[in-house]
């Protein structure tokens, strides 16, 4: 099994590697890709691309039972990055938020009634 997972945690690299690119960008979170990430120590960033209009039907994943579409809910992309290269998934996910400008269509779903300074004693 720690062979597999070996395996598995460099495909980041090998795929960075195999085109001579600093990061991989995914349009969809891939669960599998992630675990390899995190055991390859590969930095991952989440950039939203836009939104899901108002008139999208309301869709929960069957298995956890957690709402994936919605009116409103951001679909993202995924910056991966060779192991402990945060500085380029940052830049390329900085970059791509500020030429989308996606943040400013979103609107919170609630707002918070309590700050940190209120709770703290601070």
């Amino acid at each position: 099994m720690l062979e597999k997972d070996k395996y598995f945690a460099g495909c980041i690299e090998s795929a960075l590697d195999r085109y001579d690119c600093d990061v991989l960008l995914m349009p969809t979170l891939s669960v599998a890709l992630q675990t390899f990430a995190a055991k390859a120590g590969s930095p991952v960033i989440s950039v939203p691309m836009g939104i899901y209009p108002e008139e999208t039907q309301v869709e929960a994943d069957p298995k956890i039972g957690l709402i994936t579409v919605a009116p409103g809910i951001p679909l993202s992309m995924f910056v991966y990055g060779r192991a402990y290269d945060d500085a380029s998934v940052l830049e390329v996910g900085h970059a791509i938020e500020k030429l989308l400008g996606v943040r400013e269509l979103l609107k919170p779903y609630s707002l918070p009634k309590t700050e940190i300074v209120d709770v703290s004693g601070g």
